[in-house]
């Protein structure tokens, strides 16, 4: 697995910012309807590790801007 590391603190932002709004919405809305097979049928899948309360959601930031401040660190 390739990491990738921003080259400015600007760029750190950008990048946390780009990961919560891909990820976070499906962790409050864990189900997906997603087309499958050629006739397009719906499919529900079922994100695994949405957040079940408010201490999930608080560690689960604790732990991207752990990642952040580190990357900052770094720079």
């Amino acid at each position: 697995m390739k990491v990738h590391h921003a080259k400015t603190i600007n760029e750190a932002i950008d990048d946390i910012n780009t990961f919560f709004q891909v990820d976070m919405y499906s962790k409050f809305r864990p189900e997906h309807k997603i087309p499958t097979g050629k006739n397009k049928k719906m499919e529900t899948w079922y994100r695994q590790d949405w957040f079940k309360n408010e201490r999930d959601f608080i560690e689960y930031l604790n732990r991207h801007f752990n990642i952040l401040k580190k990357e900052i660190r770094r720079l």
